[in-house]
């Protein structure tokens, strides 16, 4: 939500109990192992609940005109997803995403 915030993507007035994470790469996908980098932030993003809802287990080339329709935080990193052509965003995608947004939370959102 802070990401959105900071890059002015959510209107203000907003329920906030109208919007849910997305896991990119569907959490079908996942393995056992709880370290899985489906549950990791780089596979997460920010929708309204009734997108999130209507995504369901889609591939991300399904996904993209959604992610970037519904006001979810769309930053470069997922950009480099959408022209990768792949289905689902591999384990290293996915961890370079994650350490992207480390550093944006601590450089921009909450400069510590």
């Amino acid at each position: 939500m802070s990401f959105a915030k900071l890059e002015g993507l959510l209107p203000a007035g907003q329920n906030l109990t109208t919007w849910s994470i997305e896991h990119i790469k569907p959490q079908s996908k996942a393995s056992v192992n709880y370290a899985d980098p489906v549950y990791a932030i780089g596979n997460l993003t920010l929708l309204t609940t009734r997108l999130n809802s209507s995504l369901g287990d889609a591939p991300l080339s399904s996904k993209v005109e959604a992610l970037k329709k519904g006001r979810a935080y769309f930053d470069s990193e997922l950009a480099k997803w959408e022209t990768s052509a792949t289905d689902f965003p591999s384990d290293a995608q996915i961890e370079a995403r994650s350490r992207f947004l480390a550093t944006e939370a601590l450089d921009r959102v909450w400069n510590l």
